[in-house]
């Protein structure tokens, strides 16, 4: 289990579950009331999409036994999966207790309502999540008031709208990018690193040493370029990243250990380590705070949508800045690549019904 399970698209016709696995097993949800958990007012069977050897990206749509689901009642829902013969469920990967459980409120299950026009609409919004931004992660604030909530249908959230920046892939910190390099080799395979046309192997690119390619080959602006994303698989490394804290190493490297003597002017030394500590204490904090962001997700339905960063700053800003990374062999995978990661992981659970099989196909066979 990568990440999950985040509740999508939810209406009174179909409840959306997304999930990213390193297996490819078979994934089944059920539906059922938070006060009879035994009776089953829905289920669905996953569609899975394959994006490397031991990435395997999930979306179960279960519909309703009868007719519609019920509005403004509690729902709670349960994950099977299989695999060669042996099931597994939340409970089974110990998801529904302890420091990782994606439960709110003292409740056994995930839970949810389907709101109709008799109850208020309460909307929570966040963007531009940066992990190591300053500061507390909002998602603490929004698990608060989810559990304080929880079993309050006037109070509680019906949605969570994330308006961009997700990810920020032209902004990344030094002591997080090995870690991210290591993962999406463990996800897609050692070719991975040599997917973009022109480049060679990004693995054998230094921390802190991807500007230049990102600006005089890629075409691309950003002014934070040192450590920007480059493959498919350094993308979904990331968006794992941000949703849970278990694909995480156990430490991240310090400053000193990150940014070695070299020639060069000592101050500037000294400089990148001081700054590249700062970033590992932020993303200490992050980290900590990736047990709240999976459940908040796991427990209200949540819409995403890209802006700049989910692919580099100044995306598509002007004709120019596009003609300048559309003519770069470089410039149109790495924005394939990104918009790629960006159906997996955010628009797919949008709309469901608007994603049919020819995409999920066509992007399987990209990747």
């Amino acid at each position: 289990m990568l990440a999950g399970p985040i509740l999508r698209r939810t209406t009174t016709k179909q409840v959306c579950v997304w999930l990213a696995t390193s297996a490819p097993c078979d994934v089944h949800a059920e539906i059922t009331h938070t006060t009879n958990e035994a009776t089953v007012v829905g289920a669905g069977e996953g569609q899975t999409v394959a994006l490397g050897p031991q990435l395997f990206v999930h979306l179960v749509i279960a519909t309703p036994d009868q007719g519609d689901f019920p509005t403004d009642t509690l729902l709670s829902y349960d994950v099977t999966f299989e695999l060669d013969g042996s099931k597994k469920t939340l409970d089974d990967l110990g998801l529904l207790e302890g420091d990782n459980r994606v439960t709110l409120g003292g409740a056994r299950r995930p839970t949810f309502f389907v709101r109709s026009e008799n109850v208020p609409l309460n909307i929570m919004h966040g963007s531009c999540r940066q992990l190591h931004g300053g500061g507390e992660d909002s998602f603490l604030a929004a698990e608060e008031t989810m559990t304080k909530t929880c079993n309050d249908i006037g109070g509680r959230p019906s949605a969570l709208f994330l308006t961009g920046d997700q990810v920020y892939a032209d902004d990344v910190a030094a002591p997080l990018i090995e870690h991210i390099r290591s993962l999406a080799t463990a996800l897609m395979g050692e070719d991975d690193a040599t997917s973009i046309p022109e480049l060679g192997s990004v693995a054998n690119l230094e921390v802190n040493g991807r500007a230049e390619i990102v600006t005089e080959h890629v075409g691309f602006t950003s002014e934070k370029a040192d450590n920007h994303l480059l493959t498919f698989g350094e993308w979904a490394a990331m968006y794992l990243s941000a949703w849970n804290t278990e694909v995480w190493p156990e430490s991240l490297p310090k400053g000193k250990d990150l940014i070695v003597e070299a020639d060069g002017n000592k101050a500037e030394i000294i400089k990148a380590r001081r700054k590249a500590e700062g970033q590992r204490k932020s993303l200490e904090r992050a980290r900590d705070a990736l047990p709240a962001v999976r459940r908040v997700l796991a427990n209200v339905p949540t819409y995403m949508i890209f802006d700049d960063h989910d692919v580099t700053d100044d995306w598509n800003l002007t004709g120019h800045w596009k003609k300048q990374a559309g003519d770069s062999p470089m410039g149109r995978r790495v924005v394939a690549n990104a918009l790629a990661a960006y159906w997996a992981f955010q628009a797919w659970g949008n709309d469901p019904n608007e994603a049919d099989g020819e995409l999920a196909e066509c992007i399987g066979s990209f990747i």
